[in-house]
Parts: structure tokens; C-alpha cells; sequence
């Protein structure tokens, strides 16, 4: 039923504004966080959930179907430099796949393994072609929205994570944290899907004032997704929203000068004068939660095994190394998971470091592309923040600053396969070479003839000279 509701809200509502077509995908990732359950069943029979490997993949195809059928999204123009970069690294990552699909022992583990990476490049893409299909405006509503979806999510993932009020199943909970006299959920399966965007645009909407966002709505966001970023117990998404929000500032003091200081300094005080209370709220409401994430943070280089902390993830780009330079320095040892059991015997996985993962599959050859995509988005983007001063921009290069430092020294999962990996990356190439659809241009009808269309003559008033 409900699955049928953001449906149809998506299809009315798309109608006028292309980008809202995604309602419906983002209600299915987000999952309780958009009020429904994340695994489909049909008759009482479970056919899928979000942890299932297939569910990206359907995720991707009902994308892909909105893109052709309603958006209208047409194969995007690819002469931008970092278009052409993204290009070349799936050509290299498919003809990777092709050489182990067709000498694997398992064909299918190859398709599976490969995917990954081949979603970075269709993902891109299919991105580029669909935000090319709408305008700035459309975009900026979608994201105004947000800004009322967002708080309402956080508080019921809150709710639901301090044990406060069940609200979604245990059983979609990473783990169940035990801590001096209280439990909680650690869950990332609720989390609102838009919960960092949102929280650094609204702390960046105190030093520049973007969008039309009611200013209560900007505090209440301020207020509540602080505590929703606790509940999450991760201290990575609390790194990156704090990368984001310096390299922000960083770009407003050196393009702006004198009135730069006098902005950061308003910013600063701001902040303070917003987020401290925020602090001390969650302090009185959730003590032992504040207390272990802060433990989190100081233990971090004591911590155990089982924590992944910073000596496992080095041994595990250790053996990767090692694997790499055993099977190919230059291309790794392929799409296969043939030394998965030796990487996982470390004790850290995929999602706590990127480049063992990516440097198994793809080699040295392919860590180095993929970071001369992030560095070169990076560099672009702050060039173009200089000569437009677009606010938007400020958040995308603080967004692929945040991404490619975290993705060095922590999990990286955002860059690789997930239908909105790179995202972001096509979002700006579109703001850069003005992709946007353009928006017709009105003219009165009473203007046509005299403007758009020459006037005939009236023979009444035709005289005939020899």
C-alpha cells in the first residue's frame, strides 16, 4: 500500500517538476526512513530487501525506467574533461570484467564482483542524463523539500534508535549496542537518506543564504540532525560533515578577503551560538549515547579487533598489497573473490577502507584513476566556486574534498556501487557547463505579431510610387 502511495506521489508530482520522479527510488533506499518497510514481499512471501545483492540492481532498473519513460532524459553530452575521465575508467573497468568473465571458473561471480565498479561510470550517466532533463529550479525545489522530509525522518529514527518508540523492525538494525545501563540500535538501514546534505546546506545557510528555505525550518534542522548524526554512532559521517563545513569556509575567506574574516567569524559565532545548545540538549536527554560515540573518538587508536580500528585497516591495505603485488601490480588480482578469505581473516571489510577493495580488484591503475577523478573534480570545482561565487558549487568541492580524504583514510562505500554513487559529481558537471534544461520563454500573445511574426501590410494604406 504504501509502496503504491509514493508511487503515484511520485508521478503527480513529477510532472511538473521532472526531479521528483525520484520520490519513489528514494522512498525504497530510504526504506523506514521514508515510512515503509525495505523488504517486498508478495502474499506473505519475502522476495527481497535492501540487504539483498539484488536490490541495487532493481533499484537501478526502476531508475532507469523513470529516466526513459517520464523524464524524458536523452544520452548527455561527454565533452567535459571529467565526463571523459569517468568515461576511460569504465572502459578500463569493463575490459577488466571482460578478460575474467571469459576465463573465470564462474562467469556469474565475475558479473558479480565487476559491478561494483561498473556502476560507477552507468551511474554517472544515467545521473548526467537525467538532471540534464530538468532545470536549476526544478533541482532546488527538490532539495527545498528535503529540507521538510529530512527532520521528520530524524525523529523517528531517533525514536526508534534510543528505544523510545519501536517503530521499524529490530531486525533491520546493524547491531544492538550495549552500553553501562542502556541499549540502543545502531542502524544504518533507517538512517534518512539526505541527513549530511541537509545538515551541511543548513549550517551553510548561516554564512550564505541559499535557497527560499523558511528560516525555522533551517533551525529545526539544525537542531535535529545533529542528534540524528549521533544516533548513527559513526564517527566517519561526523568527520566528513566537519571536512565539509572547513573546506566551506576556507573557500568563502580566500575568495572574499577582509569580508571573508568578517563572514567566518559570524559563521563561527553562529555555529556556537546554535549547535552548543544542541550539545548540551542531547547531553541531558541521551548521556550514555553522547558518551560512547565521545569514546569512540578517544579510544580509537586502543580500540579491538572487532572495532576496525586504524592498526586492522592498515593490515588490511597491507594484504592487499601484498595480494596485488603477487597477482598484477598494475591491474590486481581481478574480478574474482578468490583471496576474499585471506582479506577477511584480517578482520576489517570493504566498507571500513576503499582502496584495499580497490586495489585487489583493479590494481594500482585503477586506485590511481579513480583518484584523478576525485582530484580533478575537486580542483574544478573549487576554480569554478572562485569565478562564480555560486553557493551550490561551495557545497559540491567541500562534498568531493570530504569524499576522496575519507575514502584515504576510512570506508569509501559512496564511491562505488550504489545507483547514487557519483551523484554528486554529475550534478555539478551539469551546473558547470549549464545543462539545464532550458526554460521556454514566454512572449504575450499580443506581442507575436509584432514581434515574433513580420506584419502584412494593409492595402488600404500601400501607395504606389514610380
Amino acid at each position: 500500500m504504501a509502496l503504491a502511495f509514493y508511487l503515484l506521489l511520485a508521478l503527480y508530482l513529477g510532472r511538473k517538476n521532472p526531479v521528483m520522479y525520484l520520490l519513489f527510488p528514494l522512498a525504497l533506499q530510504q526504506g523506514p526512513g521514508a515510512f515503509i518497510d525495505q523488504t517486498l514481499s508478495v502474499s506473505g512471501k519475502r522476495i527481497f530487501s535492501i540487504y539483498d545483492t539484488v536490490f541495487n540492481d532493481v533499484l537501478i532498473l526502476i531508475i532507469l525506467g523513470l529516466a526513459v519513460c517520464f523524464i524524458k532524459a536523452r544520452f548527455p553530452r561527454t565533452d567535459h574533461a571529467g565526463s571523459r575521465l569517468i568515461l576511460a575508467y569504465l572502459l578500463y573497468v569493463s575490459v577488466l570484467f571482460l578478460l575474467n568473465f571469459i576465463g573465470a571458473a564462474s562467469p556469474y561471480e565475475a558479473f558479480l564482483t565487476a559491478r561494483d565498479f561498473l556502476y560507477i561510470g552507468l551511474n554517472y550517466f544515467l545521473w548526467l542524463a537525467i538532471f540534464s532533463a530538468a532545470t536549476r529550479e526544478d533541482y532546488e525545489r527538490f532539495l527545498r523539500l528535503m529540507f521538510f522530509v529530512t527532520p521528520f525522518s530524524a525523529v523517528l529514527y531517533i525514536l526508534n534508535s534510543a528505544g523510545i518508540v519501536p517503530i521499524f523492525p529490530r531486525e533491520m538494525a546493524y547491531s544492538e549496542i550495549d552500553y553501562e545501563l542502556s541499549s540502543f540500535l545502531r542502524d544504518f538501514a533507517t538512517m534518512p537518506f539526505f541527513l549530511l546534505m541537509i545538515l551541511v546546506l543548513s549550517v551553510q545557510s548561516l554564512l550564505t543564504p541559499i535557497l527560499k528555505v523558511p528560516r525555522y525550518i533551517l533551525l529545526v534542522n539544525i537542531g535535529v540532525l545533529p542528534i540524528a548524526l549521533l544516533f548513527t554512532f559513526t564517527r566517519s559521517l561526523v568527520i566528513i560533515a566537519v571536512m565539509q563545513l572547513a573546506v566551506i569556509l576556507c573557500l568563502n575567506f580566500t575568495r572574499h578577503g577582509a569580508s571573508g574574516i568578517k563572514n567566518v567569524l559570524s559563521f563561527a559565532a553562529g555555529c556556537l551560538f546554535l549547535l552548543a545548545p544542541v550539545y548540551l540538549v542531547a547531553d541531558i536527554a541521551f548521556p550514555n549515547q553522547v558518551s560512547y560515540l565521545t569514546s569512540r573518538f578517544t579510544d580509537a587508536s586502543t580500540e579491538g579487533k572487532h572495532e576496525q580500528n586504524v592498526d586492522v585497516r592498515l593490515a588490511y591495505l597491507n594484504k592487499a598489497i601484498e595480494i596485488t603485488d603477487y597477482t598484477s601490480s598494475a591491474f590486481g588480482a581481478g574480478m574474482n573473490r578468490t583471496y576474499y578469505p585471506q582479506m577477511n581473516d584480517i578482520g576489517a571489510w570493504k566498507a571500513d577502507s576503499t582502496i584495499p577493495f580497490l586495489l585487489y580488484h583493479t590494481g594500482w591503475v585503477g586506485v590511481g584513476f579513480l583518484y584523478l577523478i576525485l582530484i580533478f573534480f575537486c580542483i574544478d570545482s573549487a576554480f569554478l566556486y572562485y569565478r562564480t561565487g555560486d553557493w551550490f558549487v561551495a557545497y559540491l568541492t567541500s562534498y568531493f574534498a570530504a569524499t576522496t580524504v575519507s575514502s584515504l583514510i576510512m570506508g569509501g562505500g559512496a564511491l562505488y556501487g550504489s545507483v547514487w554513487s557519483f551523484m554528486n559529481f554529475a550534478v555539478f558537471v551539469v551546473v558547470r557547463d549549464g545543462l539545464w534544461r532550458k526554460k521556454p520563454v514566454l512572449v504575450p500573445r499580443e506581442w507575436y505579431g509584432s514581434v515574433m511574426q513580420p506584419q502584412r501590410p494593409d492595402p488600404a494604406n500601400v501607395h504606389l510610387t514610380k
